[in-house]
């Protein structure tokens, strides 16, 4: 199956004590999917570190037909949150596929422990930073 990768970057920077802290997230992504649904949960991920990035991956269920947008990453505590929405209006309705998205995410926020992926709103899983 030929695969064509989607590239998007987004940086957020919070303002910290005395300085700025930043994370920045890249998401590859192939477009469609022809992958069964996951049936027994909402998501599978994996974080593993390489060199100085964490990649995240999930196996996510989406609609047919649809990308997801820019990523989002944002700290509370010592958790990051990943998000993700789809453009649903664009969707083939009635057929669903388990989509396999991987974030790399460079700079993380010292102390991070857990790492939720959240599509369209809900969390759908997480995975423990090595």
């Amino acid at each position: 199956m030929n695969r064509v990768s989607q590239v998007i970057v987004a940086a957020i920077s919070l303002a910290a004590a005395g300085g700025a802290l930043a994370a920045e997230i890249t998401l590859e992504t192939p477009k469609g999917c022809g992958i069964v649904p996951l049936k027994d949960r909402a998501s599978e991920t994996q974080v593993e570190r390489i060199d100085k990035r964490l990649i995240f991956t999930v196996r996510a269920n989406a609609y047919c037909g649809v990308q997801p947008g820019a990523p989002q990453i944002s700290r509370h505590a010592d958790i990051a949150k990943v998000s993700v929405t789809y453009d649903v209006s664009k969707a083939v309705h009635n057929c669903f596929c388990a989509r396999t998205i991987r974030f790399s995410i460079s700079d993380l926020w010292p102390g991070i422990r857990t790492i939720y992926y959240i599509q369209d709103g809900q969390v759908t899983g997480h995975g423990d930073v090595p």
